[in-house]
């Protein structure tokens, strides 16, 4: 598909041809590609390296998962849960289309989730939920659920919040942090 797309004419994929496109022109866009590469191997030879986008979560909206990457841009609409994507609940979002991003009052808000996603997989921390509030954030973990004031970076906290977990885990204990 991929290959299709990019050598989309006889032309393309001549090699003196493909190289000035691939210097000259932008690239073309692609679902779930952040970005590709093209290598010469030979004049009759290239190689493509394709840069995947990654999901950063999903919003449930009736009866459908919609995945979506660092910057609000939906990817994919499914039934199904794909595992080691964070949910996201209290996301207020208008109309939506599967390659754009969603239409929400704050731009930062998918900045603020990818950082939080980053370091919950970074740090191996057992997140069920990710709540959206108006001022803050809430983290559902078993029986216990973290608040976090409203910020675009979270690494001392989340550092920290780890070692807590597992230690409330262990002691089977219930609450709010």
């Amino acid at each position: 598909e991929i290959e299709q797309t990019i050598f989309d004419s006889p032309i393309s994929r001549n090699a003196a041809y493909c190289y000035f496109q691939y210097q000259f022109r932008p690239h073309k866009k692609l679902p779930f590609v952040e970005d590709y590469r093209i290598v010469f191997r030979g004049p009759n030879e290239v190689e493509i390296i394709v840069y995947e986008k990654s999901m950063v979560g999903y919003v449930s909206y009736m009866n459908s998962n919609l995945y979506f990457d660092k910057d609000g841009i939906v990817l994919q609409s499914m039934k199904e849960k794909k595992e080691d994507v964070l949910v996201v609940n209290g996301i207020r979002f208008g109309t939506f289309t599967v390659g754009k991003a969603f239409n929400v009052k704050d731009d930062t808000l998918f900045q603020t989730i990818m950082n939080l996603s980053q370091l919950i997989s970074h740090y191996k921390i057992s997140v069920d939920k990710l709540q959206i509030e108006d001022k803050d954030i809430l983290l559902l973990s078993g029986d216990i659920k973290v608040t976090l004031a409203r910020k675009t970076m979270y690494d001392d906290e989340m550092s920290a919040l780890s070692d807590v977990l597992k230690t409330a885990k262990k002691e089977k204990l219930k609450g709010t942090i």
